[in-house]
């Protein structure tokens, strides 16, 4: 599943709002180079999950729960914190001009 520019503004929200921070160009174990979307944070996976679904609730986001609930979840240690990351889930290909937007070193 690609989500869009307005799909991904929203996920910076909730990363702000939760202290946490989403990366847009993860490549797990075992993706072979693919990227896709994950949230370094310390919350453990189901905790995250729960606060991503109740903020997509209350901004009226059902079709994104739908996503992410049906999306599988991994995660993998980054020294003090974790990622917790959706290989199914990835962000639209940018323009150059938007690549820093998204992405954080």
């Amino acid at each position: 599943m690609v989500l869009n520019k307005q799909d991904i503004e929203l996920l910076e929200e909730f990363a702000n709002e939760y202290d946490c921070r989403l990366r847009t160009d993860y490549s797990g174990r075992g993706m072979y180079g693919q990227s896709c979307i994950g949230f370094v944070t310390d919350l453990p996976p189901f905790s995250l999950g729960l606060e991503l679904a109740l903020f997509l609730d209350r901004e009226n986001k059902s079709e994104m729960i739908d996503i992410f609930s049906q999306a599988r979840v991994n995660q993998d240690s980054m020294g003090l914190s974790s990622i917790t990351y959706f290989p199914s889930i990835q962000a639209e290909e940018q323009d150059e001009d938007d690549e820093d937007e998204y992405d954080e070193e």
